[in-house]
């Protein structure tokens, strides 16, 4: 998914991660930004052992994993799903304008700056609540998130989900 600032990515994100997984798909998220981060606290023991000069720290527990790993520059989407998400039918990603990955773009009502399909062949579908002719690529409406869910599958040829096992 990518879009300008403020336009609904993440929403729209969030409303398509719950229609895969409640089709019984494994789905696995990756958030772009451009800011720094953060998350590890001057104190806590995992920062400490970075700080000790360890180039990649992981802070598990029973029900997840952390991974701080240091980087000279960022990581393609791909290679972190590659890396870190092999056990997931698909892979969404918010942000990654640059990425080869296939694109569906989201435009807010408020945007006024040309979308970004127009010079971006990789944007498979638009989602916006505007009028906007996008000649050969689907538009669809923020309230159709299961057509779009259902555009998704279809298109990268997700096939049959992950089923978790039940035990007995």
């Amino acid at each position: 998914m990518v879009g300008r600032s403020k336009s609904g990515k993440t929403s729209v994100t969030e409303y398509i991660i719950g229609s895969l997984v409640s089709r019984g798909f494994r789905v696995g998220a990756i958030k772009h930004t451009d800011k720094d981060i953060e998350l590890d606290c001057a104190g806590k023991d995992s920062f400490r052992l970075r700080k000790a000069g360890a180039s990649v720290v992981a802070l598990s527990s029973s029900k997840r994993i952390t991974l701080f790993q240091e980087l000279d520059s960022g990581l393609p989407p791909e290679e972190i799903a590659g890396k870190f998400m092999s056990d997931v039918d698909l892979v969404i990603t918010e942000g990654h304008k640059n990425s080869s990955a296939l694109k569906i773009e989201i435009t807010g009502n408020s945007d006024t700056e040309e979308p970004l399909f127009m010079t971006d062949n990789r944007i498979i579908a638009v989602i916006s609540d505007r009028d906007i002719s996008t000649v050969s690529i689907p538009l669809f409406r923020f309230r159709d998130i299961e057509r779009v869910t259902e555009f998704i599958i279809k298109k990268v040829k997700l096939i049959q989900p992950h089923r978790v096992k039940k035990s007995g």
